[in-house]
């Protein structure tokens, strides 16, 4: 199955907006969450899906765990709301590579926060003005998906916890997505799949081949092993020895590295990793360019300035989640030349004392700011002047004058 390349824009909210929130509806569920990725320390509003969710931050209690809220109703009562939970906690620890899963919950007419007596405070918070950023998280629609992820988050919480339960869990991703009669389809695949590993588990993959075995038999037996039931005559993993143990120990890291090359490969889903990397910056453009002449602008150098009728757009430039400075809204965009699939923009301000130089490069789907070449305009002096500050800038289309 050919790669995604992630979900649609994720709207985040913070602040204050946020807390305005939960004083217009009675009816909440809230739930503490084991987690391994960076929490933030401000409650964020995530629309995900079309529901919101809720991540309760940490910076007013250190000692509360971090939580997950949201609203009930007649229409979404507490069950229903609990499970997706479940699923947006699955997607999201696969999409920043780690877990988020649920632990205990609480209803309640307001939204309070929740912790278990007794629970470890766990996982890390985010540092400084850093903001949980989940744009382009997957929409997971299928249920064979979400089943996978949910092994693998269950995996994930207890690596290096519970080896065979956690073993256990990253072979049921793989498990799950075959019937019995698809046996044979399923040992191919991990065939295929092995070479593709890498670290630790291409060291235990060198190790075993090492000792003569086979990798993609051992490790489906070993799978095997660790599902049977636990009955007279059966072949188990057996807590009790320490063969069994250390076995599965060693093997973990190979099962783990299957099991994210089977979501991210065969089922379609990306971290957040790998949307950084193949996600196409320029779609937002596309909308007003001829299609036509884009692709003659990405096959050709022959291909007029002027063609790609981008002259004259409106843009914001800004760091995400931060709205842009007065300075940097309402940027007018002109092309200056187009070469090899490669277009040379500027961005200059209304009164022309400030002008971004980017380059779109059609080819890769990037947008690249030249920091070197961007100038600010000195109307006093009708100089120009070196901008030496780099930026992460993000250009948002506005239309057109």
């Amino acid at each position: 199955m050919a790669r995604a390349i992630g979900g649609p824009y994720v709207q985040h909210e913070f602040g204050d907006k946020v807390l305005e929130q939960y004083k217009l509806h009675l009816g909440w569920v809230t739930a503490q969450v084991d987690t391994s990725i960076a929490w933030p320390l401000d409650d964020t509003l995530i629309h995900y899906g079309g529901d919101d969710y809720f991540l309760r931050g940490t910076r007013d209690d250190h000692s509360l765990q971090p939580c997950l809220t949201m609203r009930t109703s007649k229409i979404q009562p507490v069950n229903q709301a609990l499970q997706k939970m479940y699923k947006f906690g699955s997607i999201l620890g696969w999409y920043l590579d780690g877990f988020v899963d649920v632990r205990g919950h609480i209803t309640s007419s307001h939204a309070v926060r929740y912790s278990q007596m007794g629970a470890p405070r766990g996982g890390v918070v985010m540092g400084g003005g850093q903001k949980l950023d989940c744009n382009y998280l997957p929409i997971v629609e299928s249920d064979e998906v979400r089943r996978a992820l949910a092994f693998w988050r269950e995996g994930q919480r207890l690596y290096r916890i519970h080896d065979a339960y956690s073993f256990l869990s990253f072979y049921k991703v793989i498990d799950s997505q075959f019937t019995k009669a698809k046996g044979r389809e399923k040992g191919a695949w991990i065939s295929a799949a092995i070479p593709k590993l890498t670290r630790h588990a291409a060291d235990r993959v060198r190790e075993l081949q090492a000792q003569g075995l086979d990798v993609s038999t051992h490790i489906l037996e070993s799978g095997r092993h660790a599902i049977a039931h636990a009955s007279i005559g059966e072949v188990i993993v057996d807590p009790d020895l320490v063969e069994d143990r250390e076995r599965i120990f060693k093997d973990i890291d190979v099962m783990q590295g299957l099991a994210q090359l089977f979501i991210r490969d065969e089922l379609g889903i990306p971290t957040r990793m790998d949307v950084y990397r193949e996600r196409d910056r320029l779609i937002p453009l596309y909308k007003f360019i001829d299609p036509a002449k884009l692709e003659i602008a990405k096959a050709s150098d022959a291909v007029p300035r002027r063609s790609l009728k981008l002259d004259g757009m409106q843009l914001s430039v800004n760091i995400w989640p931060e709205p842009p400075s007065e300075s940097f809204k309402g940027l007018s965009l002109r092309v200056l030349s187009i070469r090899n699939g490669v277009a040379r923009v500027t961005a200059t301000n209304s009164d022309q004392s400030l002008s971004l130089v980017f380059y779109f490069d059609f080819l890769k789907g990037k947008a690249h700011a030249a920091v070197s070449e961007n100038f600010a305009l000195s109307p006093s002096r009708g100089g120009k002047r070196s901008l030496r500050d780099s930026y992460d800038g993000v250009a948002s289309g506005r239309g057109r004058k």
